[in-house]
């Protein structure tokens, strides 16, 4: 019985393509792996965009008011900046809840121009006091009681609340 030579056998040289090499291979899981990574990272990034629900204007606002801490403020500065974020708050509400170009526009300003766009008199009054505290507090300097930090968040919060059913 004759056995059948074999390419390998007659020229003694084997040379394996690159493809079928291990490095390739552990290259090729290596990009596999990268790729589903990446792509389930992005979808998951997307999912969460999609599902991210819009807050309407008062919710917004509510968050943010619950985010200011009076208990933190003890010294002058603490108040100043806690009015500062306060009628900073009030004025991204009225942007975001009636559309008014108000985000540039001083306490004083803003007083005036809702005043001309005939805002309802009573919250207008709610918002003057606060303005009013909050001129003492952030400019001349003067000391506040923690009670009326607390009495002027409760006005915001009480108008935000006043202009939900407010279409």
């Amino acid at each position: 019985m004759k056995k059948q030579i074999d390419f390998y056998e007659s020229y003694g040289y084997y040379s394996q393509p690159f493809w079928q090499n291990i490095y390739f291979k552990f290259f090729i899981y290596i990009f596999l792996f990268i790729v589903f990574i990446s792509s389930a990272y992005f979808l998951i990034k997307y999912l969460k965009l999609k599902k991210e629900v819009k807050l309407s204007a008062w919710d917004w606002a509510f968050l943010e008011l619950d985010k200011l801490n009076i208990k933190k403020c003890k010294t002058k500065n603490d108040f100043k900046l806690f009015y500062f974020d306060l009628t900073k708050i009030i004025n991204v509400y009225f942007f975001k809840r009636y559309a008014l170009d108000v985000l540039d526009k001083t306490d004083k300003e803003l007083i005036v121009f809702l005043d001309e766009k005939k805002f309802n008199s009573n919250l207008l009054q709610d918002l003057k006091i606060v303005f009013d505290n909050a001129v003492f507090i952030k400019f001349a300097g003067e000391d506040t009681l923690k009670t009326q930090a607390e009495k002027d968040l409760k006005i915001i919060e009480s108008l935000v609340q006043k202009t939900i059913s407010n279409e």
